[in-house]
Parts: C-alpha cells; sequence; structure tokens
C-alpha cells in the first residue's frame, strides 16, 4: 500500500489552486521549522537556566557549610569534604555554562564530587550529632538531605536540605538573640 504521490510532492499543475497549494505547503513548512529551531533553542535557555541556578546552590551551600564549620556546629572534616565536593561539580557546571555545550569529561568532576559531597554530609551530620550543636532531627535531615541533594534533585531532595539550612539559620539567630539578651 502506497501512499498518493500528491502527499509526497507538490503538483505541478499552473492552476491557481496549485500555486496556492504549494505556497501554503512552502509556508508549513517553513512555519514547521522555524517552530522546531525556536523549541530548540527554548530549551537550551531553559537549560542553560537551570544550570545557572545549579550553580547558584552549589556555591550557597559551600559557603554555608564553611560558615557552620566555623560557627563549631560540625566538624570540619565533614565541611571539607562537602565543600571540595560541591567545588569539584561547580567547576564543570561553571565550564558548561561558558562553553555553552555538554560537556563529555563532566563526570570526570562531578563522580568524585558527588561521592566527596555524599561522604561528607554524612561526616557533617555525625559531628552535628556527636557535638549535639543542633538538635538530633536536625542531623538526621542533614545527613539524609545532603546524601541526596544532587542525586536525586529531580524529585525535590532539595526541600530537605533546605530545610536544613532554613532551620539553622532560625536556630542561630535565636541563640544569638538570646546570647546578646544575657550579655546586656
Amino acid at each position: 500500500m502506497s501512499l498518493p504521490q500528491d502527499h509526497l510532492h507538490f503538483r505541478r499543475d499552473d492552476s491557481n489552486e496549485g500555486w496556492c497549494g504549494r505556497s501554503i505547503d512552502y509556508v508549513e513548512l517553513r512555519l514547521r521549522l522555524v517552530h522546531a529551531a525556536l523549541r530548540g533553542q527554548l530549551e537550551l535557555r531553559i537549560q542553560r537556566r537551570l544550570l545557572a541556578a545549579n550553580l547558584i546552590f552549589l556555591v550557597a551551600t559551600i559557603v554555608a557549610v564553611v560558615a557552620a564549620s566555623r560557627a563549631s556546629l560540625s566538624n570540619r572534616t565533614g565541611a571539607g569534604l562537602i565543600a571540595t565536593g560541591y567545588s569539584l561539580i561547580a567547576v564543570g557546571v561553571a565550564i558548561g555554562l561558558i562553553v555553552r555545550e555538554e560537556l563529555d569529561w563532566f563526570f570526570v568532576l562531578a563522580g568524585p564530587g558527588l561521592l566527596l559531597s555524599a561522604v561528607g554530609s554524612i561526616v557533617f551530620a555525625v559531628g552535628i550529632w556527636r557535638r549535639s550543636s543542633l538538635p538530633r532531627w536536625a542531623a538526621v535531615l542533614a545527613g539524609v538531605g545532603g546524601l541526596v541533594a544532587i542525586i536525586l534533585t529531580e524529585f525535590g531532595s532539595g526541600v530537605l536540605i533546605g530545610s536544613f539550612w532554613l532551620f539553622v539559620a532560625s536556630y542561630t539567630r535565636r541563640n544569638s538573640a538570646s546570647q546578646s539578651r544575657r550579655l546586656a
């Protein structure tokens, strides 16, 4: 069973219907090509914005982990592992944003970076648990949230780690306010 030839090729007659049909077919083809190109550009823009948001998340997490370590909320080893792991991933993401294409060698940075950040999150959480600087549930949230924050980010795992950092911010603010009242 074959398709009629007029579906595959333009009509060759010189009547107005033939020219009109060819013009409409040509315009439709051009619109489809333009639509496909614009959709591809839109997907690239969205992808770049997601990468930029991921880069901001990585840098903010590095800053927060180092600040928490300096405030003696956890040990420096866990914070250093997380910062090193996220730094490796951030370098790959930043280069990808600059070059504007997916890097074939990104896994060379991302693999060790994910491993370091996962181990660092567990060590960081154990440090919080042992020091009792935060409630125990916050230590569990830091460990589990940090362990899966990057790996399962599409499933909303960033909410776990975000909840942890919001709690840390409110907890430290409350403690600093109560200490300043005691000193006054």
